[in-house]
């Protein structure tokens, strides 16, 4: 990932986090999810148990913070929850970290011009037309085709109706051969 890379697209936690475990970053060394932290206590809360009394272990418990979803342990079994404040210095360790030891990937460098620029044909096709008409003659020629749309239209309804009575002329009701 480029420096520029990780500036614009690591925006979340879930981001950072899962940059600074591929990179093995010492930055969120001691940085946790929620569930990476209940498996944590799960795991260390037995040895606990063997040294301190129960009230002991019950006061650890209570202090440790929930309703976040990455926790920073501060000493063992001391958790203080992580917010987006918190995110934006971690992001700057993390950055900081990858400067100093210069892991970024390289700036992807612009790509050189063409030296040819390829041959375009230009001859218009067999069947293309112009197609540039200037605004009033597009509104003029639209008007005449609306009107002859609309002329013929109009016979052809004219004929229909014409075509119709003639045949109702020809056709006697059902009452003169009763």
């Amino acid at each position: 990932m480029t420096r520029q890379e990780f500036i614009d697209n690591v925006t979340t936690w879930d981001d950072l986090y899962e940059f600074c475990v591929d990179e093995q970053l010492d930055t969120c060394e001691n940085v946790y999810t929620d569930d990476g932290m209940d498996d944590y206590i799960e795991n260390s809360i037995v040895d606990y148990v063997r040294d301190h009394s129960w009230r002991d272990v019950r006061d650890t418990l209570s202090d440790i913070p929930t309703g976040y979803d990455y926790y920073y342990e501060d000493g063992w079994l001391d958790f203080v929850g992580l917010d987006d404040a918190d995110f934006e210095n971690y992001k700057q360790d993390a950055l900081e970290e990858m400067d100093r030891g210069g892991y970024w990937d390289d700036e992807e460098e612009p790509e050189e011009e063409e030296l040819f620029e390829p041959v375009v044909d230009n001859t218009p096709d067999e069947f293309e037309a112009d197609t540039t008409v200037a605004l009033d003659e597009f509104f003029v020629s639209t008007t005449e085709d609306l009107d002859k749309i609309t002329a013929e239209a109009k016979a052809a309804e004219t004929k229909a109706n014409a075509d119709f009575n003639k045949f109702t002329q020809r056709v006697t009701t059902v009452g003169d051969y009763c």
